[in-house]
Parts: structure tokens; C-alpha cells; sequence
């Protein structure tokens, strides 16, 4: 099926589209989404070889960023008095990694009046039972 419009062809069902451009054809097709930029900051082994194999002479440079230069902005003036009153929230050192996971200790606050659940997690004897209430 083919549809005009504004001196443009387009057929739907392979979604191409032709276009007379100063009297030559040209033919639009659909971006494919998947094609990478060719230029790579990192390159795996096996490209790296490749490299090396049909390039000659293989000549190459790499940077290699140890660390980096620390953020210096200063916060707004609207922001300051938050920042000092909450000092403990905003630590002035941010940990490198997330901290170790720990243990999750679970504590069941019993409301005075409400019935227990009948769960094997929280069946106790008539006596415990009592103490509570």
C-alpha cells in the first residue's frame, strides 16, 4: 500500500519512505534503535585485538582516571541554616561503598486489649498470656 502526501511516497507495510529531493530519489528508513555509537570509551579484549591486528602500526593511548577532583559548590544562602541545623542528616564524608548488612531484629509491640494472632510465631501459654493483659 502506498500513501502521498507533500511529494513524499511512504509504504506502510515496510515502513520506508521515498522522497523526489532535486530530482533524485532518496529513501528514508526507520532509525534502528540498536546501533551503538562507534566511538567507545572502553574497549573489550577481543576489539582491542582486533585493533591491533589490522592497524598498522597499532599505535594507542589510554587515560586511566585514578580519582577524582571533589565537588567544590556551596550551597545557597536559603539552604545554609538547614544544613547546619541538620548537620547529623548531611555527613560531610560520604562512605565510599553502602554499609554492611546487618541483622533485622523484629519487635512485636502488642496493643493492650487486642487479641493475639493464632500463629505459631505468637502461641504462648495461658500464664504468659496473663502477664500481658
Amino acid at each position: 500500500m502506498a500513501v502521498r502526501s507533500a511529494d513524499v511516497t511512504r509504504r506502510v507495510s515496510k515502513h520506508l519512505h521515498f522522497k523526489k529531493k532535486e530530482g533524485v530519489n532518496v529513501q528514508l528508513v526507520p532509525l534502528d534503535t540498536r546501533e551503538t555509537d562507534t566511538e567507545a570509551l572502553i574497549l573489550t579484549r577481543s576489539a582491542f585485538m582486533d585493533f591491533i591486528r589490522t592497524t598498522r602500526p597499532a599505535i594507542m593511548f589510554g587515560l586511566l582516571v585514578a580519582e577524582a577532583n571533589p565537588m567544590t559548590v556551596t550551597p545557597s544562602a536559603e539552604v545554609q541554616p538547614l544544613l547546619t541545623e541538620f548537620c547529623d542528616v548531611f555527613p560531610i564524608d560520604i562512605p565510599p561503598s553502602l554499609p554492611l548488612v546487618r541483622e533485622i531484629q523484629h519487635c512485636i509491640d502488642f496493643i493492650s486489649g487486642a487479641t493475639i494472632p493464632n500463629k505459631p510465631a505468637y502461641r504462648m501459654s495461658p500464664n504468659e498470656y496473663a502477664e500481658l493483659h
